[in-house]
């Protein structure tokens, strides 16, 4: 079942229109016209729009086309409130990411912006339309304790790592108290945490080509165009099976608008040469398969412009590639055991078991709300039945959504 389809409990004839309508604003063309009643079309419209990360931008789209003042009044004051909420809090996070990025390199440690921050600079018409949860930054592993020390001197807190080798590589950091505009900060060592993508694109390799972000920093940097992309795709697979919150509620949807927009806006302003080297470094790293899924779906949802053959290229090696067993939509028993699968030596698949079931004791520590020296072994046991059932739930939801789809 789709955001599109459940959301607020309103069928899918109910959420169609409007989720189509989101989309066509999102291209900056004439609206459709609506084809339901305006209640339900506006509730629909606005929690879509939440939901996929695109209210501001959607403001900015209707303002920008000039349909805003033909809406309800109070939608247009709630999405046009939201828009100037976005742009304060810009400034705000703008400044406390430059008090990060001047420290990082004061401390002599090379940081590459990736996802969604450096895009909204980049390939947004204003970096406030590109909404996001947190910043995140790419570091080179022998550096991450400098800069967790770095994050620490600034005011963040260090959430409890729940892996002690190699289940997780990356930390959050939340935002100094001080500081109540300041997004979260998100402190990578590898590209992403399934171990599928880990390896796809190396620290040094995206900072030997890393382009400067001018408008926000001078200490500001961001992969190229090229590694954006492959990014901005590997990102969109990994959530297929790992939430993300809105308001604190959690969601499932690898076509988020929002992603979905990043990978459209890097795709239209690809050159020839662009393309041949991305489909050589997707092929190449065996995420052939997520890149051409990515793509298929901002061609579907944004009508992304792409020449018929990059997919026929992107697949060339599909049999091969461990990355599209991803793409089943089997859950996250698939995720992990493709996990288990991409490690190559005995030792790290040992690791990796390890830190599935004895996470560090102040993760469950923090999970559990209790101090650590009252993690026993039978709050492992806890844990572990906890998982059990989701595990069973998950599998019995999807049967049913399934069926529902039959």
């Amino acid at each position: 079942m789709s955001l599109r389809d459940s959301v607020l409990g309103i069928g899918a004839a109910g959420c169609e229109a409007a989720f189509d309508y989101l989309k066509v604003m999102l291209r900056g063309k004439v609206t459709p016209e609506r084809t339901i009643s305006e209640a339900q079309f506006n509730r629909c419209l606005e929690r879509l729009a939440g939901i996929h990360g695109v209210a501001a931008f959607l403001a900015h789209r209707a303002i920008e086309i000039g349909v805003l003042p033909e809406w309800p009044r109070a939608v247009a004051r709630r999405l046009e409130d939201k828009l100037r909420a976005a742009a304060v809090r810009e400034m705000g996070a703008r400044q406390a990411l430059r008090a990060a990025l001047s420290g990082f390199a004061s401390a002599g440690i090379r940081a590459v912006l990736i996802k969604g921050t450096p895009l909204a600079y980049t390939h947004y018409p204003a970096p406030h339309l590109r909404e996001r949860g947190d910043v995140d930054v790419f570091v080179a592993e022998d550096d991450r304790v400098r800069a967790h020390d770095v994050l620490l001197a600034l005011g963040y807190t260090a959430s409890a790592a729940w892996a002690r080798h190699c289940g997780s590589y990356q930390l959050q950091y939340g935002a100094p108290k001080a500081s109540a505009l300041a997004y979260d900060i998100d402190l990578h060592w590898r590209i992403n945490d399934r171990q599928v993508f880990a390896e796809a694109i190396r620290f040094e390799e995206l900072w030997g080509s890393a382009v400067p972000v001018a408008e926000l920093f001078e200490h500001a940097w961001a992969p190229k165009p090229v590694h954006a992309l492959l990014v901005a795709c590997i990102h969109r697979a990994h959530h297929m099976h790992v939430k993300y919150l809105v308001d604190g509620e959690a969601h499932f949807e690898a076509n988020r608008l929002v992603w979905l927009y990043d990978i459209h806006a890097l795709a239209s302003g690809f050159t020839d040469l662009e393309w041949e080297e991305f489909i050589a470094l997707a092929v190449g790293r065996r995420i052939g398969n997520v890149c051409d899924n990515g793509l298929r779906a901002a061609e579907e949802h944004l009508e992304t412009h792409l020449d018929p053959s990059i997919s026929e290229r992107l697949l060339s090696r599909r049999e091969r590639e461990l990355s599209r067993r991803l793409l089943s939509g089997r859950g996250g028993e698939s995720y992990r055991w493709n996990d288990f699968v991409a490690l190559r030596s005995l030792r790290d698949k040992s690791r990796l078991v390890a830190d599935w079931l004895w996470p560090t004791k102040e993760h469950m520590a923090q999970k559990f709300n209790v101090p650590v020296e009252r993690v026993t072994p039978t709050l492992y046991l806890q844990r572990a039945l906890i998982w059990g059932g989701k595990q069973m739930w998950n599998r019995l939801y999807r049967v049913f959504v399934n069926r529902r789809r039959d």
